[in-house]
């Protein structure tokens, strides 16, 4: 049997002094998607930065590849995960408004002290800006030349310029209108088809983690409180707070079909 690309096991995080996660367990196969979902200070978004190394775990272990990652040095760390790429939430503040998008776009690669010069830079991003399904003109555009769908969508080009093995989305399209958020969710969808990347999706919508997710976690309080199949558990949910989520989401799978908006 395979082992997962990422084993999480009794993972506990802190701000502080305060608790936020609490022997957190996940698994994630490669090439599968796995939707993080809870209300708002359940603990998605510190477990999504804990995994991706922009956090520190207080206690448990982050596997990746069979590789216990959570205690190594922060240069180790970044090595060993180099293959884990974020996409946050709010393009407009994660884009640097005064970088062109060829150099926002490059960011990785830039930063492993390459010796390319600008224009197979330039080049670089035009490929990961056609990725995406952006002109590949908008390479000399700064972040407030484009409108918020296409700051997102400059955003996973950025994310993919490493070519990594799991991305990491955190609420990637809950600041996108419908209609944006329909494709950018098919944009990920036809990513992770072509490139046989996983993914960690965090969001709050269960519209959107039923469109873009195989599994399911819910957080409660930093605490896992179901866990399996995206369709088992939003159409049966065993645990109360799920059963709670589903109920405050009208129609879920229903009326709020967004292949609609695609």
């Amino acid at each position: 049997m395979t082992a997962p690309l990422l084993q999480v096991r009794c993972l506990r995080a802190r701000y502080g002094k305060v608790p936020v996660l609490h022997n957190v367990d996940l698994d994630l196969a490669d090439k599968s998607s796995l939707g993080i979902v809870g209300a708002s200070g359940s603990g998605k978004t510190t477990l999504a930065r804990v995994i991706a190394g922009l956090l520190p775990a207080d206690a448990g272990q982050i596997i990746w590849r069979g590789q216990d990652i959570t205690r190594l040095s922060r240069a180790a760390r970044r090595d060993a995960a180099v293959a884990i790429a974020m996409v946050f939430q709010d393009p407009q503040s994660s884009l640097n408004p005064r970088m062109p998008i060829w150099q926002s776009v490059t960011e990785a690669t830039i930063l492993r002290g390459t010796r390319q010069g600008r224009a197979a830079l330039r080049d670089q991003a035009a490929s990961l800006l056609d990725l995406v399904s952006l002109p590949t003109a908008f390479v000399d555009r700064l972040p407030h030349a484009l409108s918020g769908g296409q700051r997102q969508r400059v955003a996973i080009a950025r994310a993919l310029c490493a070519e990594p093995q799991l991305l990491i989305l955190d609420e990637p399209t809950s600041a996108l209108d419908l209609t944006v958020q329909a494709q950018v969710l098919e944009l990920l969808a036809q990513l992770r088809a072509d490139l046989g990347i996983a993914s960690l999706f965090v969001t709050h919508d269960l519209h959107v983690v039923r469109r873009a997710c195989d599994q399911i976690l819910v957080l409660d309080d930093g605490r896992v409180v179901e866990n399996g199949e995206m369709a088992a558990v939003l159409d049966a949910p065993t645990h109360d707070y799920s059963r709670r989520l589903v109920a405050a989401t009208p129609s879920i799978g229903k009326a709020m079909d967004l292949d609609q908006f695609a």
